[in-house]
């Protein structure tokens, strides 16, 4: 019996709980549930081949109780349409946005995202007659960095009358290293048409599309404007050393040791132009002298002066550089053939042969190592057995050196070979 009096109460709760919630016209589940969403932020007009800007962007989601609210942009993904086609005047669809949030049964459709889009029909250049320096060569080589504030360019999309049914100022980005070179992201490139002759007059400043409006609106018309070329003519020249690291020895021959026949290999002269435009010197010509003006066939000690001259220009220029006195790079070590140490004794100094390598050509005539041996202070470990090896290291201590140590292999045996018993081996 009191079995089913609890069974009718727990009935009756269940029917009350559910009647209030039909009486309820908005629950925390209806609240978070979306069932739509739509792009409401206003059209942008666009050139074909121009990214859509997803930060304009303004994405409404419909919830299932009716209520709306504005998507953050961490909730939505942008995705860039296929391929879109101009439609001069006509909303064309560039894109599309999908919620990322819960929706209702994962079926809320993606929100179409569009634009005006138009096609580039031609570009307008304006602005001042520019000044540009040029080089009369065979390519009229233009010297002068381009002058992107000196010209409005600005794409114009056109109807069937020619009239400017939509257009914009078109950015400029150079290359860092060549000002007439356009970056990939730059809207239009530069072309640069100096007088094919050896004097001053105009030429001709080229605007065309570049990069992605280029591919879309191939047909686009190009834009010139006029520009004065002035002849850039080089003022100086400099001279530096390819490698500052570079050693002149003293006492060595400058035209066998360096090839100082062109200096190319060595020395770069830099022509210096009016308008600030480098170039590197085609050919050159070098004299070595001292602190004397005396003519040097060899390298003079302390420092000495390499002037250039520019074979064109006739244009010279000096450099002084530092000279270094002849020094061992290296050596080798060795002891007296067949001479052996016994172990516990000490390896005898006057059976070291030191050889060096000098830098330069320039070998002192006489010349006395002094060195020291590490490990065990040069003697033979007795636990090295006879007829076997040791190896020592051997450091030059000669103020000419700036030698590594190097390596002296010495040979254990019985006894301790003398110097004299050395020299009579040679013998």
């Amino acid at each position: 019996m009191k079995k089913s009096i609890l069974i009718g109460v727990l009935a009756a709760l269940m029917l009350f709980a559910f009647t209030a919630c039909e009486n309820n016209a908005t629950t925390g589940v209806e609240q978070l549930v979306v069932t739509k969403i739509e792009v409401t932020s206003e059209a942008p007009s666009l050139f074909a081949g121009e990214a859509y800007d997803e930060e304009g962007l303004t994405v409404v989601a419909t919830r299932l109780d009716g209520t709306t609210f504005e998507v953050p942009e961490s909730d939505y993904t942008f995705t860039k349409a296929a391929k879109v086609e101009a439609k001069d005047g006509e909303l064309t669809t560039v894109g599309s946005v999908s919620y990322d949030g819960y929706t209702y049964g994962n079926k809320v459709k993606a929100a179409n995202v569009e634009a005006y889009v138009y096609t580039i029909d031609k570009l307008v250049a304006e602005g001042s007659v520019a000044t540009y320096y040029f080089i009369y060569d065979s390519a009229a080589t233009v010297t002068s960095d381009y002058n992107a504030s000196a010209y409005t360019v600005t794409a114009q999309a056109l109807d069937d009358d020619d009239n400017v049914i939509y257009s914009r100022a078109l950015n400029y980005l150079a290359t860092e290293d060549a000002s007439w070179t356009a970056d990939t992201d730059s809207e239009y490139k530069v072309t640069a048409t100096a007088p094919a002759k050896d004097e001053a007059g105009s030429g001709k400043v080229k605007f065309e599309l570049n990069g992605a409006l280029a591919t879309d609106n191939a047909s686009a018309e190009a834009a010139e404007v006029n520009a004065l070329y002035q002849l850039d003519d080089v003022e100086s020249v400099s001279i530096a050393l390819k490698d500052a690291e570079t050693e002149f020895i003293v006492g060595d021959t400058i035209a066998s040791k360096y090839d100082m026949v062109d200096g190319t290999s060595l020395f770069t002269v830099t022509l210096n132009y009016v308008s600030g435009y480098t170039a590197d010197s085609a050919a050159f010509t070098l004299a070595f002298t001292n602190a004397s003006d005396v003519a040097q066939t060899t390298v003079p000690a302390g420092s000495m002066t390499v002037t250039a001259t520019d074979t064109v220009s006739k244009l010279k220029a000096s450099l002084t550089v530092n000279t270094t006195d002849n020094y061992i790079k290296s050596f080798t070590a060795t002891y007296a053939a067949d001479a052996t140490v016994k172990g516990g004794e000490k390896l005898l100094k006057d059976l070291v042969t030191i050889m060096p390598s000098w830098a330069g050509t320039a070998t002192p005539s006489t010349f006395e190592a002094t060195f020291t041996v590490s490990d065990n202070d040069g003697t033979m470990p007795e636990t090295v057995a006879d007829g076997k090896t040791w190896a020592f290291t051997v450091t030059l201590t000669n103020a000419e050196s700036k030698a590594e140590p190097a390596v002296l292999v010495v040979t254990a045996g019985e006894k301790t070979t003398t110097v004299e018993e050395a020299e009579a081996a040679k013998d």
